[in-house]
């Protein structure tokens, strides 16, 4: 079985580093982009498994990422998880748009994979720690105490 293959945006150099690290040692097939701008031209050429993006970035934001790739892309399903440290508005933005799974920053990487792997179907059910955008108006990762 060949390697699941994700694409990782993030504006912010140091944890699109980190993430890209963590997920290729779980032996992910890993490719990154800087900005939304980014990865739209990177789709053009490559339709991973599943996209990994922040919400707010310069030139293209995540949402309008999400928007491209749910009405642009040969891959209109593709499962997309949202990276945020906002709650409210912007969370409510990227379900609307098509996001899958929305996670709170700092995203814990076992979180991350955990969703990974039960969107690619590789695990179920679906991780408990992981909050979909609907189910909160501001998503906090339940092993936090309140």
């Amino acid at each position: 079985m060949s390697a699941i293959s994700i694409l990782v945006v993030e504006d912010d150099r140091d944890i699109r580093e980190l993430i890209t690290f963590i997920l290729q040692i779980e032996n992910f097939d890993v490719q990154s982009a800087a900005d939304g701008r980014e990865a739209i031209r990177i789709l053009d050429q490559y339709t991973p498994n599943v996209l990994v993006t922040d919400l707010n970035m310069p030139h293209v934001s995540g949402i309008e990422l999400i928007e491209h790739v749910r009405h642009n892309t040969s891959n209109p399903d593709l499962p997309i998880i949202v990276m945020t440290a906002f709650c409210g508005k912007p969370v409510d933005e990227a379900q609307s748009a098509g996001a899958s799974i929305v996670l709170q920053k700092p995203v814990d990487h076992e979180m991350l994979l955990a969703s990974i792997k039960w969107l690619t179907s590789e695990a179920l059910p679906s991780p408990s720690n992981v909050y979909h955008a609907a189910d909160i108006d501001c998503m906090i990762p339940a092993a936090m105490p309140l």
